[in-house]
């Protein structure tokens, strides 16, 4: 059995693996689509169910007035003392000196939901994770955000740690573990402690043709102690524009139960005009960012890398002990809206669907107007993911407009200016 990537298609960014069990999740960002943040589970890496979302309700996440891109960015899932934690950001400030950010923290025994009502954790950077050490003291590992003028903004992995008596950080115990390298950039931080050594992960150089991924590891916790690995970067498709497969870097580490180890990765596939150059520019990623998985394996040294190289490969090696699992094969979606709910694969902008923005059911779904397409406050538009290059969309719709300011029908929407 082999996994063919990406194993999760179309705006399925930043992905945050972890097993339980025989049993692999995975976490994304969804930005400043409602719900927030998208589960899918599996016994063999191949294939994929969707879960429902965790952020389902407005106490757990209400992004309206959020712009464009902000919202949900790289939630973190991880599982100890019997129950699911996940860290996630919420992102109100775009673009500019200023990233105006929350990071919150939810927790469940059951991934199915409900979560609990979210823990405001902190809001000096994106990019969060929760290590859970093994002397059972929990940390706060994040990228940290430097607004002053003449600094990179981008200021180095801070570590603090967590209080479980109080559910607070300690904030007297903040760090900086390490600055990354001269790619800069770096965010997206994972810990994990591997035979005595604490790793971390964390992407470098932006989301775009230069990102990547990097290791680097340290005997303890100390400020300013970790050494990057020699073989960096661990994934990067920068130097290989002729992949399948390009972007991969920022995502996480995964141990199989009979000790073979994988990598969930972002990753797009660009495709291009016949006029253009095939390495600049490299295409474009209409898709978004999707996720890949790729194999693991350390040297002599102890450090990890991925098999087949750095660029990464679109067919890997399943688990040897994966258990088959059942999926959709396809990701085709016919709806009748005879159910009084959304289905699950349908998604609103930044706030849930509600009375204010219509009905579903017996056969329809009615959609009242309210803003336009460039609104951030009040919308009514029901979308979903493109999961596919090439594929066909129609609805059969009943308008009658009293004004030619009204507006109804299918849109291919990308965001509030395009």
């Amino acid at each position: 059995m082999k996994i063919s990537n990406p194993v999760l298609t179309g705006f399925h960014a930043d992905p945050s693996m972890i097993r339980v069990g025989d049993t692999y999740y995975i976490a994304n960002s969804t930005f400043e689509w409602f719900p927030g943040i998208r589960l899918h589970e599996s016994k063999d890496m191949v294939h994929w169910n969707t879960l429902p979302a965790a952020l389902n309700t407005t106490e757990l996440l209400d992004m309206r007035g959020n712009s464009a891109s902000g919202g949900i960015w790289a939630p973190d899932l991880s599982y100890a003392d019997g129950k699911f934690w996940l860290i996630y950001t919420d992102v109100k400030v775009v673009n500019g000196a200023f990233k105006d950010c929350t990071n919150y923290l939810a927790t469940t025994e059951d991934i199915h939901g409900p979560w609990s009502g979210p823990i405001r954790v902190n809001g000096v950077g994106f990019d969060a994770s929760l290590f859970h050490d093994d002397d059972g003291r929990k940390y706060l590992v994040q990228q940290t955000w430097d607004h002053r003028e003449y600094k990179h903004a981008f200021h180095g992995i801070t570590l603090t740690e967590f209080d479980v008596e109080t559910m607070q950080l300690k904030p007297e115990t903040a760090r900086t573990i390490w600055m990354g390298d001269d790619v800069k950039l770096v965010e997206g931080p994972h810990l994990y402690k591997i035979n005595g050594w604490y790793y971390l992960f964390a992407a470098e150089g932006g989301t775009v043709w230069t990102h990547q991924e990097v290791v680097a590891r340290s005997r303890t916790l100390d400020e300013l102690s970790f050494e990057a690995s020699p073989t960096n970067p661990f994934i990067t498709n920068f130097d290989t524009p002729r992949s399948y497969l390009q972007k991969q870097g920022h995502g996480a580490l995964v141990d199989t139960p009979s000790g073979e180890w994988y990598y969930a990765s972002l990753c797009g596939r660009p495709w291009h005009h016949e006029t253009e150059s095939f390495t600049d520019p490299r295409g474009w990623c209409t898709l978004g960012r999707e996720t890949a998985i790729q194999k693991v394996e350390w040297d002599e040294d102890g450090w990890p890398y991925i098999v087949g190289g750095h660029g990464g490969e679109r067919y890997v090696e399943a688990p040897k002990d994966a258990i088959e699992t059942v999926a959709p094969e396809t990701r085709d979606q016919h709806d009748e809206f005879e159910s009084d709910t959304l289905d699950p694969r349908w998604n609103t902008l930044r706030v849930p669907f509600d009375e204010k923005m219509g009905s579903v059911g017996g056969g329809s779904l009615r959609l009242i107007g309210q803003g336009s397409l460039c609104n951030l406050f009040d919308l009514s538009l029901v979308a979903r993911r493109w999961q596919a290059f090439d594929f066909d969309a129609e609805t059969c719709v009943e308008f009658d407009p009293k004004t030619y300011q009204a507006m109804a029908g299918l849109t291919n929407y990308y965001n509030d200016q395009h």
